[in-house]
């Protein structure tokens, strides 16, 4: 007798498996809420930083001019910018357009070339 309870699978199993551009979307969906949650005490930090008087503040502008400091920030920029997207294409989702699987796939694509479009943007003037 087959047993046709579902699977869970390991990490292993996952990275091999060829996801579908949908479930790629979701697994960064949720990768980037989870890093948007673990940056919040850095960004909380800064704020504290630039408020504290102005010489702390000039001070902060120099450490933001280093390129690893830039780069931390873009990757937060980044991941705030594709969970905003893929938050709008999911409340959009929720209201009944996009439902079909090539609509989802269609959304997915839309989120992720936006996401390329906007941080091209950001990387330019970042820099």
């Amino acid at each position: 007798m087959k047993d046709k309870r579902p699977r869970n699978l390991g990490i292993g199993q996952i990275l091999a498996y060829q996801l579908p551009i949908q479930g790629i979307a979701s697994i960064l969906h949720r990768a980037t809420g989870l890093f948007l949650f673990l940056s919040i005490p850095l960004l909380l930090c800064l704020l504290q930083q630039s408020l504290a008087s102005p010489d702390t503040f000039s001070a902060l502008k120099s450490v933001l001019s280093n390129v690893f400091v830039k780069l931390v920030i873009f990757g937060i920029l980044a991941a705030f910018v594709y969970h905003l997207l893929a938050g709008i294409k999911h409340l959009i989702m929720d209201c009944g357009h996009a439902e079909t699987k090539t609509g989802s796939r269609l959304a997915a694509q839309t989120t992720l070339a936006l996401t390329v479009i906007i941080m091209a943007a950001l990387g330019v003037w970042l820099w």
